[in-house]
């Protein structure tokens, strides 16, 4: 097998044991028992566990599932949010802590 390939290949292994088997994100440090209240309501549970950043990108992409601007690029109220009883005030902040965790964890 030609070198380059097989340094190629050695280096995406490492990324990919590290992204999906080595916990590092610690949720609970960032985020207080209202925040989890509000995370619940949009369905997503987050455990008392360090998490890995493949389970982080996973609550992320369920956190942007109620992401939408309008034509001013502002963050708008969607009736998803409406239906799961989430103001925009509260899932902005919860958007600005995630923003936080992610250049926190350089992710």
């Amino acid at each position: 097998m030609d070198e380059n390939i097989e340094k190629a290949n050695k280096t995406y292994e490492k990324w990919e044991e590290t992204y999906i088997n080595m916990p590092k994100i610690e949720l609970n440090n960032f985020l207080n028992s209202n925040d989890l209240e509000i995370l619940k309501k949009i369905g997503i549970e987050i455990e008392d566990k360090i998490y890995t950043e493949y389970e982080y990108h996973i609550i992320e992409m369920i956190l942007y599932k109620y992401y939408e601007v309008d034509a001013n690029d502002q963050i708008k109220q969607v009736d998803k949010l409406i239906e799961k009883d989430v103001k925009l005030e509260e899932y902005e902040k919860i958007l600005d802590i995630f923003s936080h965790i992610s250049s926190y964890y350089n992710l």
